[in-house]
């Protein structure tokens, strides 16, 4: 989790760092942090035992929101705009 929590946090930070150089280009970077979504991933740890989650949100609603996200041009979605994606 430690890995996972530090590649998304750099990614961030690139992201926001990449937006400020390519501006005046017209470049828009857009920034999606869903929570945990179901993907299968959780099954399957690179060393050790998979953690133990909560049902993850369904990976078709969390594409349409960034979808949305990305027609309606917006910049940032936090896990908080992912409301409304869990799994059924």
């Amino acid at each position: 989790m430690a890995a996972d929590s530090a590649s998304k946090s750099a990614l961030a930070a690139w992201g926001k760092a990449t937006e400020r150089e390519l501006r005046r280009a017209g470049i828009r970077v857009f920034d999606a942090r869903p929570a945990h979504t179901e993907t299968g991933l959780v099954t399957r740890a690179l060393e050790g035992s998979a953690p133990k989650l909560a049902a993850g949100l369904d990976p078709a609603a969390v594409a349409r929101r960034i979808v949305a996200g990305i027609d309606d041009g917006e910049r940032d979605l936090p896990s908080s705009a992912f409301t409304g994606a869990e799994a059924s």
